[in-house]
C-alpha cells in the first residue's frame, strides 16, 4: 500500500519537467500525519481557483484582484514546465526557484535556464491591473483570445482555454490513479 506522502510525491513529480528536482521545487511543503499537506514558509502565497479571461489585441490580461494582491507590485511571467502554459509567480517565488536552479548540476541547470530563465519577464500591472504578456510567451502557450488563469498553490498558470480543456481531458487515467492512491 502506498502512503499518502508517497502518493503526494508521485503527483508532484508528475508535473515536474525534470525528475531531478526536489519535491519542493515549486513549493516548500511538508506532510503532517494529522494536518495533511501544508506550506512551511510563512506568509507565502496560496493560489486556488480558476477564472476565464480574454487577452486583448495588445496582448494584455487582467489577473483577478485577489491574485494581484498576493503577487505584489511586480511579478514574473515565464514558460511553463512541460506544458504549453505561462507561469505567473511572485518575485519571492521566482528568486527561490532561481536559487534551486543554480544548485542543480551544471547540465541540468543550463537546460532549465535556457527554457525558463531566458523566457522570464518581470511585469508591473498598470493602473487598471493589466499586464502585457510578451508575444513569445503567448505564442508558446498558444494563447490568442480566451485564456484560463489557474491557481496552482504557490503560483498561477495561464493557459489557452482549448489547451487547458484538452490537457484536463487527457488526464483522466492519471487522476483516477492519484485518487486511488489518496483513497479519495
Amino acid at each position: 500500500m502506498v502512503s499518502k506522502l508517497k502518493a503526494f510525491e508521485m503527483i508532484c513529480k508528475y508535473y515536474l519537467f525534470f525528475r531531478n528536482f526536489d519535491i519542493d521545487f515549486f513549493a516548500p511543503m511538508v506532510y503532517n500525519k494529522t494536518k495533511g499537506v501544508r506550506k512551511v514558509y510563512g506568509g507565502g502565497q496560496m493560489f486556488s481557483g480558476m477564472t476565464n479571461h480574454s487577452i486583448d489585441a495588445k496582448g494584455r490580461i487582467v489577473l483577478p484582484a485577489k491574485f494581484r494582491e498576493q503577487l505584489g507590485e511586480t511579478y514574473y511571467l515565464a514558460r511553463g514546465f512541460g506544458n504549453k502554459c505561462i507561469q505567473v509567480m511572485s518575485s519571492e517565488q521566482f528568486n527561490a526557484m532561481c536559487e534551486k536552479i543554480l544548485a542543480l548540476p551544471a547540465n541540468l541547470s543550463m537546460a532549465v535556464q535556457y527554457t525558463f530563465n531566458a523566457t522570464a519577464v518581470e511585469v508591473t500591472p498598470n493602473a487598471q491591473g493589466r499586464v502585457i504578456i510578451p508575444q513569445s510567451l503567448r505564442e508558446f502557450a498558444e494563447i490568442e483570445g480566451d485564456a484560463v488563469v489557474i491557481g496552482m498553490t504557490n503560483r498561477l498558470e495561464i493557459w489557452s482555454k482549448k489547451n487547458y480543456e484538452d490537457y484536463v481531458a487527457s488526464q483522466n487515467e492519471n487522476l483516477a490513479l492519484a485518487l486511488k492512491e489518496l483513497k479519495l
